[in-house]
């Protein structure tokens, strides 16, 4: 891949900051920042919640492709660590 994966992060950087809204978005913002200060199960349940319940769906959709594409650019370098 040309550049590798700094090429890749600043893609992604840089289509994020265009985004007129955070993918998380501002009226998610206060579930989200409270999330380190709920007890350990809550902590892995809250998220999954907010992902469900109250992301709207374009958004669930894009942050799902963002996560698939960082799997596939973490890949080769997993496979390099891995011993």
């Amino acid at each position: 891949m040309y550049g590798g994966v700094h090429v890749a992060a600043v893609m992604l950087k840089t289509f994020l900051r265009e985004m007129p809204e955070p993918i998380m978005t501002f009226e998610l913002y206060e579930y989200t920042i409270r999330i380190p200060g709920l007890d350990s199960e809550d902590q892995l349940e809250e998220p999954r919640r907010i992902l469900i319940e109250e992301l709207p769906r374009d958004n669930y959709t894009v942050l799902k492709r963002i996560v698939a594409f960082l799997v596939q650019v973490c890949q080769p370098y997993r496979r390099k660590t891995a011993v």
